[in-house]
């Protein structure tokens, strides 16, 4: 047993994490740092901080039509300026993609039928086939590279952006709450 059979898991582990820096470094590059982006997140700061705004307002009967107006007007303009962030973190989304894509392609190659794990249980069927796909022999306690790497990828490339501080602006524009307040207005109108 080499040393990259007994510690494949722990490989797997940081590679995962150097791939996930080096990825939201790109990102940072191409995206976070650009004018572009920091418009678009400075007019959906701006625009939930009116949305806030106007529906902590108390209205009288008689306005609350112009009222609602306003408050439709700003979450209509709260999701263009969403589409538009949006649309420029695709490009680091899809970089990424590619990135981890590729990784996967090569380090595949290196861990191909190599057993870097075994499970402290027995899993369910399902899992006991992903786990160890790719494997000879009927040890159902094996784990394959892959899903090492899938389990890393999950957990790893999900968390470092938080830890490092670069989540991007969330929009408090919410589909659910423009539904109801249709619903409101169609209720409103058929009583």
């Amino acid at each position: 047993m080499t040393l990259a059979d007994a510690y494949g898991a722990f490989a797997i582990a940081g590679i995962v994490v150097c791939a996930t820096l080096c990825a939201e470094f790109l990102t940072w590059m191409l995206v976070y740092s650009t004018d572009q982006y920091k418009k678009a997140c400075d007019r959906v700061k701006e625009l939930n901080k009116q949305l806030a705004k106007a529906d902590a307002k108390v209205v009288s009967v008689d306005k609350r039509k112009k009222h609602d107006k306003l408050i439709e007007s700003i979450e209509d303009d709260l999701k263009v300026a969403s589409q538009s962030m949006d649309a420029v973190k695709l490009r680091g989304s899809i970089l990424t993609g590619i990135s981890f894509f590729f990784l996967y392609r090569v380090v595949a190659a290196a861990w191909t039928g190599v057993v870097v794990a075994r499970l402290p249980f027995l899993p369910f069927k399902f899992i006991q086939t992903f786990a160890s796909r790719g494997l000879d022999g009927k040890d159902k306690y094996s784990c394959s590279f892959g899903f090492i790497y899938t389990l890393c990828t999950i957990g790893i490339k999900a968390n470092i952006p938080k830890a490092i501080g670069a989540v991007p602006v969330k929009s408090a524009f919410n589909a659910s709450r423009m539904a109801a307040r249709q619903q409101k207005k169609s209720e409103a109108a058929s009583s």
